[in-house]
């Protein structure tokens, strides 16, 4: 398999969760590969991917919409990731 890498997981399930994904915990992030991150289901072992959303040159930068739209507004000035959820 080649050009697979590992990424930071918590920033590869917020860029799943913000493309979709409804269970986080029920899928373990494996690695990436051609610009898509790939989870693996904790009970069917079946695969799925997402497209990795890149900001300037940056690929551990997740593109974030809502924050992006609230920051470029100044209705915020600090963001704070909570991976808790």
């Amino acid at each position: 398999m080649d050009n697979m890498y590992q990424r930071d997981s918590n920033e590869a399930f917020e860029n799943a969760k913000a493309k979709g994904l409804k269970r986080p915990q029920d899928y373990m992030y494996m690695y990436s590969k051609d610009n898509k991150d790939y989870f693996k289901n904790i009970d069917f072992r079946d695969y799925i991917s997402f497209e990795i959303s890149f900001k300037g040159n940056n690929p551990n930068y997740i593109e974030n919409e809502r924050i992006e739209k609230h920051w470029a507004n100044g209705t915020i000035d600090h963001v704070y990731k909570n991976y808790d959820n």
